[in-house]
């Protein structure tokens, strides 16, 4: 049956191989598409970090201060304060990352 197979190695092609490459200006474009998408891959990435890391602190204070509350009502509000202190500081550093990230 191998008898009645082309051998394809052997047989003569119509255009070279370099005809079926991308042209260099087309690799280039690709390389900066790609570069683009990387970009912003790691901004969103370094923005989801920043966010579950201040949820997670949010949640922390926010266990801490009802603990204290229960333990000293007379620290309410300072406590209370406190927490949303760090609540601000953790959104506006998370809307400052969006906003870097509509460059």
């Amino acid at each position: 049956m191998s008898d009645y197979l082309l051998d394809r190695s052997s047989a003569p092609t119509r255009f070279s191989l370099s005809h079926y490459a991308p042209t260099r200006d087309l690799n280039r474009a690709m390389d900066r598409e790609l570069s683009v998408g990387m970009t912003v891959a790691s901004r969103i990435d370094a923005a989801g970090y920043v966010a579950r890391t201040a949820l997670s602190c949010v949640e922390a204070l926010s266990k801490a201060e009802a603990g204290l509350v229960a333990a000293a009502p007379a620290a309410t509000e300072r406590a209370r304060a406190i927490v949303d202190a760090f609540t601000a500081v953790a959104m506006a550093e998370v809307a400052s990352l969006g906003r870097r990230c509509e460059r």
